[in-house]
């Protein structure tokens, strides 16, 4: 007599949830190619899509496991396969996330936080910047305006707007003062890195500028315009721009060269231009280049 094997039918949310996560991969792939590209705002849109395409996958997974331990179910092969890359996919903005909820955010940094260096205004900066001059202003929210006609009375629109006004006034205050204050970006500097201070040497203001570029070069960093130390006031300045290791995000970097009696004063300044996704460049870009200057 033959026997009748009975097999366990295959769990449809581990192999939907392989899928899911397979596709996950090359649109973060995208991604981050665009990013570093240099279309941001696109970007990290395509990277969020393929987030949430992951997400979705561990779910998948998540449920698979439970109906394989529950009835037995076959795909435990791709029930693990969807956890594990999904796992890989969501490892990247993880990381992102619980550093900028965990580490220190500056929107600008500078070893003079009474008077930080100026960022050039030249044609030559100004083109390599389109147009822009790096600032730590506080971004604007804007809402839709809001007519007398949509509420009851013209007392009731006022006092609607009014509310409006405040609540934005607040959200700006909680949200954005921490990263786009001057005042409390420099409260947060000095409490964070004391040691982040100008760099006095005692080499000749040439001498300074030309180490200044070497390093800056050496670096990797895009110099976008450059003016030796003297004149009435004795300040020389190099301008760049620094990208971030994997997205190769730009940060605006100056650095202010200044004569004084026994040689030249060292200041270095960055701002990144995309405050809200550089989770922080730190103070390791500026470090790196006063300690590589004070090496010499």
């Amino acid at each position: 007599m033959r026997r009748l094997v009975v097999e366990e039918p295959v769990s449809r949310a581990a192999i939907w949830g392989r899928r899911v996560a397979l596709f996950s991969v090359p649109v973060f792939a995208a991604g981050i190619v665009l990013v570093r590209g240099g279309d941001v705002t696109a970007g990290f849109a395509v990277s969020a899509a393929a987030a949430l395409l992951a997400a979705g996958a561990l779910a998948l997974g998540a449920a698979a496991l439970a109906r394989i331990w529950s009835e037995g179910r076959r795909g435990l092969p791709a029930a693990v396969a969807a956890l594990l890359i999904a796992a890989a996919v969501l490892a990247l903005p993880a990381f992102f996330i619980v550093r900028l909820l965990t580490s220190p955010y500056y929107a600008d940094l500078s070893t003079d936080t009474l008077h930080p260096p100026a960022f050039s205004r030249s044609s030559a900066a100004l083109d390599a910047r389109a147009g822009t001059v790096p600032h730590a202003a506080v971004p604007e929210i804007v809402m839709p305006a809001i007519g007398a006609e949509t509420l009851s009375t013209e007392d009731d629109a006022r006092w609607l707007k009014a509310q409006i006004e405040n609540a934005i006034g607040e959200t700006k205050r909680n949200l954005f003062s921490r990263i786009s204050d001057p005042a409390r970006l420099r409260e947060l500097q000095r409490r964070a890195h004391p040691d982040l201070r100008p760099l006095r040497t005692d080499l000749a203001p040439d001498a300074a500028f030309a180490l200044a570029v070497k390093t800056a070069e050496h670096e990797g960093w895009t110099i976008v315009d450059r003016t030796p130390p003297g004149g009435r006031f004795g300040i020389g300045h190099i301008d760049a721009v620094h990208r971030t290791g994997l997205l190769r995000l730009p940060v605006d970097v100056t650095v202010r060269l200044r004569i004084h009696a026994e040689g030249t004063t060292v200041d270095v300044r960055s701002i990144p231009r995309y405050r809200l996704f550089d989770i922080g460049t730190g103070p390791g870009t500026i470090e790196r280049f006063l300690n590589a200057i004070d090496a010499e």
